[in-house]
C-alpha cells in the first residue's frame, strides 16, 4: 500500500470519494470495516495502549462528514433520509461523484467537527492525534483546509473559522511531537485501514 500513500494529493488519497462500487456501502458498514482493520494494524505493531485508542477512535470518526446532504447528493443518494444514518452511503454509486455538487466541502472536515464534540475524545490523553488523524486522512491538513471545505450545513462560519485554524496549529504540535516522517507514518496507518476496507 505504499503507493497509495505517496499518491498525489488529488488520485490516491481521494480514494474514497471518487471509486465507484456497483453496490455501494453503507457508512455505518464501511466504518465497522476500517475500524476491524485498524484494530488488526495497531496490535500487529504492538503500540502504545493511547496511541492504539487514538487510531481506533480516529477510524470510528473519520468519516462521520459523509452523512450531509450535500455529500449524499454528490453521490446520487437518493435513499439518503438526514434523519436515519443508516441510509448514508460511504462510497458513490456507479454513476461516480458529482463534485460540482459539493462545492469545495471536504467530508474530513465534516468529520474534524463532530469529533471535536465527543465526551471520549475530549477527555483523551491523545485527542491531538485522533482529532488530526480524522482530518488528515485524504491529505489535507497537512498544515489547512481550504475556506470551501467548511461545514456550512451543521455548524457556524465562526465554528468552521475556528476549526481551521486549529487544524493548522495542531498539526504544528504534533510535527514538533513526532517528527515529519513520525507523523506521516501514524496518517498512513488509517490510510491503509481505510483503503483495507474499500478494497473490501
Amino acid at each position: 500500500y505504499l503507493e497509495l500513500w505517496l499518491a498525489p494529493k488529488r488520485t490516491g488519497t481521494e480514494s474514497d470519494d471518487t471509486g465507484a462500487d456497483a453496490q455501494p456501502l453503507s457508512l455505518q458498514e464501511h466504518t465497522q470495516r476500517v475500524v476491524a482493520a485498524i484494530t488488526s494494524i495497531v496490535q500487529s505493531l504492538n503500540l502504545d495502549h493511547q496511541i492504539q485508542e487514538a487510531l481506533i477512535l480516529a477510524a470510528q470518526w473519520h468519516d462521520r462528514g459523509k452523512s450531509r446532504a450535500i455529500w449524499q447528493q454528490a453521490v446520487l443518494n437518493r435513499q439518503y433520509d438526514p434523519g436515519d444514518e443508516a441510509t448514508s452511503r460511504a462510497k458513490p454509486g456507479p454513476k461516480g461523484v458529482k463534485r460540482r455538487l459539493l462545492r469545495g466541502y471536504r467530508h474530513e472536515f465534516g468529520s474534524l467537527l463532530e469529533a471535536e464534540r465527543d465526551q471520549q475524545i475530549k477527555d483523551h490523553p491523545e485527542r491531538d492525534l485522533i482529532l488530526h488523524l480524522i482530518a488528515a486522512h485524504h491529505g489535507r491538513a497537512r498544515p489547512h483546509f481550504e475556506p470551501g471545505a467548511f461545514d456550512n450545513e451543521k455548524f457556524s462560519t465562526e465554528k468552521n473559522e475556528a476549526a481551521a485554524h486549529e487544524v493548522m496549529r495542531r498539526f504544528g504540535r504534533l510535527q514538533h511531537r513526532f517528527g515529519r516522517w513520525g507523523l506521516a507514518w501514524l496518517e498512513s496507518l488509517l490510510r491503509c485501514a481505510d483503503a483495507l476496507a474499500s478494497q473490501a
